[in-house]
């Protein structure tokens, strides 16, 4: 990297970023020319900070259910309550998130109540509008009892109190209900009818899949239930569309915005898989609600962990076991945290397998287990094979053949642990490095893109912050130019003898 002058690589930089992003890579080759090592240096801040606004940030954001893991909202001053938007009269604020406010408002013609969502006041950067416009998008396609319906979208006056601004905004059914949880407990639901209710979750999800939409956030406090029990599927600002042309359907998200929750992410999906993610994600996302509804936890606990470590924890460790978690409140056969079923503990084992083709396929084949098992039927996540029936009728006749089947389960289980430590036996030290390698790159990967997304919302100490999680043995130049760009009064960058990016006047700063 010797010779590549620091200035010229910003300025690139800043050009290549003010262009569409399906444009940046001839705007990058415009400017360089045939200047190969400024071309180099360019592309990986730009391929850094697009990791950032729409890759693992767009699916990192990393808020945790009631704890902020780390939170990337862009923290913006708030106007006040408008009193119209468009042809709606505002009646009061419903809820707000890192990207808009949502109100309960009156419509005259047609004469009805509806939700609002409108860009928040002072916002409203393209990138933002363009996510905005997804959603309304991704709303249009689908029609179904479980998902909330869009009446229409579109842009308007916003006007308060001595000011007045054009904003988007998308009108859609107003749902009177609660969080799918908070409905669980308030309601005292059984056992059977959590089971139910998730079910009829699926359903609506499934919807979704079939035409086309992964929707990638789905949380207790994105469905709720109405007065009839009805659950409601809402915000898909951060879904996607599933055509064939990825570039043009992902969603673009500014750097730096919450728009997931990083306890129910997928493995792949916190991972920074966002081309490859399919319905499967969803389905994972799936199970750990189910999880959450049967034991009042979460099958990951990533309160207080850094955001490097509670994506690894996602990655590489099991969940807890469903009875583990169980909380034991009333006891009773009925009661949600009784005993479980075998079966309920392998349908959720399923849904949250790590590797995805080890998962169920659809939404659709996880509501089918779980009706299965409430209708008493063989599941399909065990197939019903002569052991599994042998267990069943274990279960039915306990004295009878309890003692055969207990001694068939210990040796099979025993054939199994012996071959299953003589494999990890031979490949433990090999793989050992090489976990260790990757998830020390992807830990340098993540910070470097939380820093970049830090460093947009103009928050130098989160990105210094984020840098200091980096690991030191890989920190090469680029490390050091975003640590210049968090800290512009940081004057005594250079290049070091070898071309490395260097801070400081010691031996000990050098990158």
């Amino acid at each position: 990297m010797s010779g590549v002058d620091r200035r010229k690589v910003e300025e690139v930089f800043q050009d290549v970023l003010d262009a569409p992003r399906d444009r940046r890579s001839g705007v990058l080759r415009e400017r360089c020319g045939e200047n190969t090592a400024l071309r180099q240096a360019v592309d990986r801040l730009v391929r850094a900070y697009e990791e950032a606004e729409g890759g693992f940030l767009e699916e990192a954001a990393i808020v945790s259910a009631g704890t902020t893991i780390g939170s990337l909202r862009e923290v913006t001053p708030a106007l006040a309550v408008p009193h119209r938007v468009g042809p709606y009269d505002i009646i009061r604020v419903l809820g707000e998130g890192g990207m808009g406010v949502v109100y309960e408002a009156k419509q005259q013609n047609p004469n009805r109540t509806v939700a609002l969502k409108v860009i928040r006041p002072g916002q409203g950067s393209s990138g933002m509008k363009k996510r905005f416009q997804r959603e309304a998008d991704v709303l249009g396609h689908l029609h179904h009892p479980g998902i909330a319906y869009i009446y229409e979208a579109g842009s308007g006056r916003v006007e308060g109190a001595g000011w007045s601004i054009t904003q988007p905004y998308i009108a859609m059914e107003l749902i009177r209900g609660e969080p799918l949880t908070a409905y669980c407990e308030s309601r005292g639901l059984a056992m059977r009818e959590r089971l139910e209710l998730v079910a009829r979750v699926a359903d609506a999800v499934q919807h979704a899949h079939e035409h086309g939409v992964i929707h990638r956030d789905l949380k207790p406090t994105n469905i709720l239930v109405d007065g009839a029990g009805q659950p409601k599927i809402l915000d898909f600002g951060v879904a996607r569309l599933t055509e064939s042309d990825i570039q043009t359907v992902t969603v673009q998200t500014d750097a730096g915005q919450i728009i997931g929750t990083l306890d129910y992410m997928s493995p792949e999906q916190v991972t920074g898989e966002t081309r490859s993610l399919d319905a499967r994600s969803d389905v994972y996302s799936l199970g750990v609600i189910l999880f959450e509804m049967l034991t009042g936890r979460l099958p990951h606990d990533l309160r207080g962990r850094p955001v490097a470590e509670a994506v690894r924890i996602i990655r590489e460790e099991e969940p807890s076991r469903l009875s583990s978690r169980a909380t034991g409140k009333g006891g009773s056969e009925e009661s949600p945290t009784a005993r479980f079923d075998r079966d309920i503990e392998t349908i959720v084992t399923k849904a949250l397998e790590k590797d995805r083709s080890r998962r169920y396929g659809t939404a659709a084949e996880f509501a089918a287990d779980v009706r299965r098992h409430l209708q008493d039927e063989p599941i399909v996540a065990r197939p019903a094979s002569t052991f599994y029936q042998l267990r069943k009728f274990a279960k039915r006749n306990r004295v009878l053949v309890g003692g055969v089947v207990a001694t068939f389960v210990a040796l099979v289980g025993g054939l199994v642990a012996v071959a299953a430590i003589a494999r990890r036996a031979s490949m433990q030290r090999e793989i050992a490095v090489q976990e260790r390698e990757r998830a020390e790159r992807q830990t340098y990967r993540t910070s470097l893109a939380a820093a970049l997304a830090a460093i947009q919302r103009q928050d130098g100490q989160g990105a210094i912050g984020y840098l200091g999680e980096a690991p030191e043995a890989l920190r090469e130049w680029e490390w050091s130019m975003i640590r210049r760009m968090a800290d512009p009064s940081t004057e005594d960058l250079k290049i070091g003898g070898e071309g490395e990016w260097a801070m400081g006047t010691t031996a000990q700063d050098v990158i």
